[in-house]
């Protein structure tokens, strides 16, 4: 096997128990892939939330001198609602798999 090779083999595998052996201050699994999920969640909330106030307050937008409607907001708060909702209980779909995954 060339010398290139076994490199590779050896940061994927370290890599692989990098992200298994992280660990917070709870002593609880923290991956990357979980954190990035619960990110991604929350900024799709704020998001959401963002839509929902002009919804709610109904504040003009006006892009190159042309109105944006205000259902447009509505339907982009659906989305980024849904997409956010959809991304926590990725999150919690992941965490409970790695909590629960055989020791090699």
């Amino acid at each position: 096997m060339s010398p290139v090779r076994r490199v590779c083999r050896h940061s994927v595998r370290d890599r692989r128990e990098f992200a298994t052996t992280q660990t917070s201050d709870d002593g609880e699994d923290m991956n990357s892939t979980i954190m990035g999920l619960r990110t991604a969640g929350t900024v799709f909330a704020i998001v959401c939330l963002g839509h929902l106030l002009r919804v709610v307050t109904g504040v003009e937008v006006l892009i190159g001198g042309n109105h944006l409607p205000v259902w447009m907001n509505g339907v982009a708060c659906v989305i980024a609602g849904g997409l956010s909702v959809w991304m926590w209980k990725l999150s919690t779909l992941s965490a409970d798999t790695i909590a629960h995954r055989p020791e090699p």
